[in-house]
Formats: structure tokens, sequence, C-alpha cells
């Protein structure tokens, strides 16, 4: 057991120094995929990114300076050499180097130390490499379904849409019908403003590009594309047309 923890606490303190730098270039996809250069900057490093490096560093030094206060040579005396830095490359090795000492020693806070490097390994590799999903994320259900109380009520259940499926189920009421139907329902016929999920929807089913949340937002902070003020919950609004439009303009920019 102690021999799997210990490796466990190895391979996660050294997925943070391989990830740790990392998680400050733009998202990678995935392997063998051909990534084209675009014209447009690079997006600013997101407070998240900057959030779990930071909590990252923190606890690295915490642990480096927990063993050089608990370990002792072999005349019981502290340790005389530490990290040469705190960067994490010289931090990790300095840990590694006391796990066994650790598990054996004070097993509670080696326990610590795993749960520890688990979550910032896990944390900077979903940074580097985001895990993919298969869904996107259309809107509120806006069919018409009876209350408890018999009211006529919006279903309002989050209608998602999956890849190669041609017909789409609400899971709340139960209505199935085409993306082409569910978008006219979510921005009705002469409307033109919808909040970031209907226009990423709308967006990436003519396009066939992903759009994130983030880039709609940069977009809108660099001024590519206007916020519309806010709906009833609070929501944004982007102008569908609008942000169609310069998707495809990237889109023409990449294949240049």
């Amino acid at each position: 057991m102690s021999e799997n923890l210990a490796g466990q606490i190895r391979r996660d303190l050294y997925a943070i120094v391989d990830h740790y730098d990392a998680a400050l270039e733009p998202a990678r996809r995935a392997a063998g995929s051909q990534v084209k250069v675009t014209k447009e900057p690079p997006l600013p490093i997101s407070a998240h990114v900057l959030q779990v490096r930071r909590e990252t560093a923190t606890d690295l030094t915490y642990w480096a300076r927990f063993l050089l206060d608990e370990v002792r040579d072999v005349n019981g005396n502290p340790l005389q050499h530490g990290p040469t830095s705190v960067a994490p490359d010289a931090l990790v090795p300095f840990v590694a180097r006391w796990v066994d000492w650790l598990i054996t020693n004070m097993p509670d806070d080696a326990d610590n130390l795993a749960e520890d490097a688990a979550k910032h390994a896990t944390g900077l590799r979903d940074i580097v490499f985001p895990p993919r999903r298969d869904w996107m994320p259309i809107g509120d259900c806006p069919v018409t379904v009876a209350d408890a109380d018999g009211n006529s009520v919006a279903c309002g259940t989050k209608v998602r849409a999956y890849p190669e499926r041609s017909f789409i189920a609400c899971p709340g009421c139960g209505t199935e019908d085409t993306l082409a139907w569910w978008m006219s329902q979510i921005v009705p016929e002469g409307s033109d403003l919808a909040h970031a999920d209907a226009v990423i929807a709308c967006v990436t089913s003519r396009t066939f590009r992903p759009l994130t949340h983030e880039q709609l937002r940069q977009w809108a902070s660099r001024g590519f594309v206007k916020r519309h003020g806010k709906d009833t919950k609070g929501r944004t609004l982007y102008s569908s047309a609008a942000v169609l439009a310069y998707a495809q303009t990237q889109t023409k920019e990449e294949a240049a």
C-alpha cells in the first residue's frame, strides 16, 4: 500500500512540473490534429489559470518547508540543504525525495500530501488538455408544460445537442425535434438577440467550429462583437448574426 501511495504521489508531483508552465500556453488540441495559426492575438491568461498555478505553488512551498522542519539527519539535526528556489521544478524533486520518509513517519500528513498533489496535477492537466465534451448546450426549453398546480409554465430544462444526433430531446418534458427547430424556439423569429449558450449553439451549428464562452467574452471585451444588455435572468445577450459573421471571418483568415 505504501509503495503504491509513494508512486502515486511522485507521479502527481512530476505531473505538476510537466504542466505548470504549459498551463500558460493556449489550450492544446488532441494529439495529431493540425493547428492553424490565427491572426487574432492570443487570449490573456484567465484568472482561473493564475489561481490554479498560485495555489499549486503555495502548497508545494508549504510541503517543502514542512519537510525541512520535520526531517532530521542521522545525527538528529535539521536538514542543511533544501530546494534551490521556490519554483515547482525545484520544489518537486525535494518533496519527492522525502515521500517514503513521510509515509513511514507521518502517514496522516502523507495522505494530505497525496490529496494536494492529485488535486493540483489534475487541475493543471485539465488546463493544458481540457476534457472534451460530447455535448453542446442550446438553452432553456421554452415548451409550455403544466406545473404541479395545473398552471401553464415554460419547461425551462437545459437542452443539449449531441454530435451525430439528428433529433434532440428535452430531458425535462421529452419534446424532440431538430436543432434548427430548437433554435427557432429559443431564438424566436424576428429576434436576433440571445444568451451565450444559444448564440454558441447557433454559430457552431453553422460553422462546424467550436466556440467557447471564454472566446465569446473575449471577442466582446475587444470590441469584435457587442453586448446587448441582459435578459430577465441576468444573462448577457449577443447578436447571433454578428457573432456568426465574426466567427466566419476568423475561419477564412485561418484558412488563408
